[in-house]
């Protein structure tokens, strides 16, 4: 079925590319042989969807069974795992009050509950697996001379989870029943650690949970009797008149931020609350200007299109033809824009092609194209960067990412509007931040982004704004991000507008009135303005 045929439409052609990754680790994990045990590991540790503790746990035990079998000549270890996840079992259950359950480290926040429960530690889930990069194959690393990659450290992890946690921490063997074996042996860190945290080790089950909250039904008026006189009355409890925000520590940890997202926290943590925590939407006119085709966001989309089809090329050592890619995406967009006069969409073709043009006039040659365009973190929860304290994850894509002489990185954005607000306020813009510490995770140990920032194709001179990217800057930055998700978790931190900040290295402040009275700009351009009951 998955064969292609001779009279596949368009249609089904591009389904069986966006479906060809999946089914490829499909068919790997469903083949009997050698490597069946590994592509079902894969499988299991990218595609299994935690939407829950529960399924969070089943993961962990479904991946911890596959660890104790042993492949077979000719036979299924797929159907092997199958059997044995029948015949075995979990401890599970709800989470309630201030309990909190999680089925690896990677999984548990830094804030939220009083006690955690680590599920099923054993020393499989504690060995550190190699890490592949989308930039940097493994014979490119050996080539540079950068160690062999490797994944989120879990010693790492355990050991930022006892130093860190307020609470109490409980971790859990593997609790697992596979047919006739023993429970898999527990990690060799388990002695050494007791006796360093003076801790002991039971047996027990899990705690009752207490029932999770549920809406109050309405007091009945009557509870016995044949008549209101003989009933007895059950006063209605009073209305609580007070509403507060609630603790964002445990949704920061969750949710999966864009660089917009913060910065629009810089900007006004009760905007960001409305926008991204109740995800409210405020409906906006449409006005299509008559003096061109394309709006910003679809004009910005084929600028970038095209210059994504020249520097791949460009990386793959191949030449390309700019302007014959510009028509040809271009062509593509008149069958998806509304339509305008010719020479309106003309012009539009040109604005893009002297923004194309100043990009590739830009290059410099002694660079090398790394990647371009490359999204990370859009399908997959989010990239994980620690950012003091937390954990968060973020998403976004990295337009080009160049190779300097140097042997460092470095992360090129561009932008088709105004440069303005960037210059003028480079305070309240953390893109370059998450995006060198993005690329950092995603090039692996060794490797460095020297610098990062945009480049204006909009300008006829002066395009490029750089910052460089030093082990002093990155920190300064990664302590302003924490300060910012202080205040969003702070008791009613969010309810604060508008407050032009400034760092100083140590400490996030509002400005004073004045500073906010002439940087205030909600009357003209906040969509949630009517919300706010803010003037200005």
């Amino acid at each position: 079925m998955w064969a292609p045929q001779e009279d596949d439409t368009e249609e089904l052609t591009a389904l069986r590319r966006d479906w060809e990754d999946l089914v490829a680790r499909l068919f790997a994990a469903l083949e009997p042989g050698t490597g069946q045990k590994e592509a079902l590991r894969t499988l299991l540790l990218e595609r299994w969807q935690t939407t829950s503790r529960e399924s969070a746990a089943a993961g962990l035990h479904t991946r911890s069974l596959l660890e104790q079998l042993e492949p077979q000549p000719e036979r299924s270890i797929l159907e092997e795992l199958l059997r044995v996840v029948g015949d075995s079992r979990y401890l599970t259950g709800s989470p309630g009050g201030n309990i909190l359950y999680c089925g690896s480290l990677e999984q548990c926040p830094t804030a939220g509950t009083g006690t955690l429960y680590v599920l099923g530690l054993d020393q499989s889930s504690l060995e550190e697996r190699p890490a592949y990069s989308p930039f940097l194959s493994r014979e490119e690393r050996r080539a540079l001379g950068l160690p062999e990659r490797t994944g989120t450290s879990p010693w790492a992890a355990l050991e930022r989870l006892l130093s860190g946690w307020e609470g109490e921490v409980v971790l859990i063997r593997p609790d697992f029943t596979v047919a006739e074996l023993q429970e898999q042996p527990p990690a060799p860190f388990y002695e050494e650690l007791l006796t360093l945290c003076g801790a002991t080790e039971e047996l027990f089950g899990f705690p009752d949970m207490p029932p999770l909250p549920t809406a109050a039904a309405p007091a009945p008026v009557h509870t016995s009797g044949d008549s209101p006189e003989e009933a007895e009355v059950v006063e209605e409890p009073e209305e609580q008149d007070t509403v507060t925000f609630p603790n964002l520590r445990v949704w920061v940890e969750r949710h999966v931020f864009s660089a917009t997202a913060l910065e629009r926290a810089l900007e006004c943590p009760y905007r960001f609350y409305l926008e991204y925590v109740l995800n409210l939407r405020q409906p906006q006119p449409v006005r299509r200007p008559l003096e061109r085709w394309l709006e910003p966001g679809p004009f910005g989309t084929l600028v970038h299109q095209v210059l994504e089809d020249y520097f791949g090329a460009v990386k793959d050592g191949k030449t390309s033809d700019p302007r014959a890619l510009l028509e040809e995406r271009a062509a593509e967009l008149r069958t998806t824009e509304p339509p305008a006069p010719p020479e309106r969409m003309a012009a539009d073709a040109e604005r893009a092609w002297l923004y194309i043009e100043r990009a590739i006039g830009d290059f410099d040659p002694a660079h090398q194209v790394a990647g371009t365009e490359y999204a990370f973190g859009q399908e997959d929860g989010g990239l994980p960067i620690r950012i003091g304290k937390y954990t968060i994850h973020i998403q976004g894509s990295i337009d080009r990412l160049d190779r300097l002489p140097d042997g460092t990185y470095a992360v090129v954005d561009y932008k088709t509007g105004d440069s303005k607000k960037y210059r003028d306020h480079p305070q309240r813009y953390v893109q370059p931040l998450l995006y060198t510490l993005a690329a950092q995770a995603l090039l692996g140990e060794g490797a460095r982004v020297s610098q990062a920032g945009y480049l204006f194709l909009k300008s006829e001179e002066d395009r490029a704004l750089v910052y460089p990217q030093t082990e002093e800057s990155l920190r300064d930055g990664v302590n302003k991000l924490e300060a910012l998700l202080d205040w969003l978790c702070a008791p009613e931190g969010c309810r604060t507008k508008h407050p032009c900040f400034t760092w100083d290295g140590t400490a996030l402040e509002p400005g004073s009135d004045k500073e906010r009275a002439d940087h205030r700009a909600c009357g003209t351009f906040c969509p949630y303005r009517e919300l706010c009951g803010e003037e200005g």
